[in-house]
């Protein structure tokens, strides 16, 4: 995500800083209704943008409803995350030596496109994500502080573990029963 920028006063040069979290989610989706669901997750990320020294790590839960069809899914979701470790104008000489920003409090809604392949449906599926939102977040930078909507892009790649002993079970039964 794209934040402020800050000047350096002796070169006149700006630097523009930006989130980039790259993280790990832990997830459960419910299916119901044959083809509707329901997906918690909760996320941990490492900030990889420049803006890393004010803002190192961000917890991130979130909530998804939608459709999810044998190849193809779409969501819509709401999700929450903050940097627990938020330090505003923390300076870093390796990154510029200017102060940075840091961005609290964020909500973001957005939906969720999503292709889930069928490789082998009792050892797991592989699925890839795209998501597109806003994000409502705190902005603090020097003088500046500042609510206000983003631009809010996440890809997901996923990994859903196969069907437990019991969902094998049902399954079976449904087939039988047709």
């Amino acid at each position: 995500m794209r934040l402020s920028a800050a000047v350096d006063e002796r070169t006149g040069e700006t630097q523009r800083f930006h989130l980039v979290p790259l993280g790990l989610d832990a997830a459960y989706q419910f299916q119901f209704l044959k083809h509707f669901m329901l997906r918690p997750s909760l996320g941990i990320a490492v900030n990889v943008g420049n803006s890393l020294e004010a803002m190192p790590l961000i917890i991130h839960p979130k909530l998804f409803a939608g459709w999810q069809g044998r190849l193809f899914g779409a969501a819509f979701g709401y999700g929450f995350f903050t940097p627990p470790i938020a330090r505003p104008d923390v300076n870093s000489a390796a990154r510029g030596g200017l102060g940075q920003p840091t961005l609290t409090n964020n909500h973001h809604v957005g939906a969720e496109v999503s292709v889930t392949s069928r490789l082998n449906g009792e050892r797991g599926e592989l699925s890839v994500a795209l998501y597109v939102g806003g994000v409502s977040g705190r902005l603090q930078h020097y003088d500046l502080e500042a609510r206000s909507w983003r631009p809010f892009v996440m890809l997901n790649t996923g990994w859903f573990f196969g069907e437990t002993k019991a969902g094998r079970e049902r399954r079976r039964r449904r087939a039988q029963k047709r």
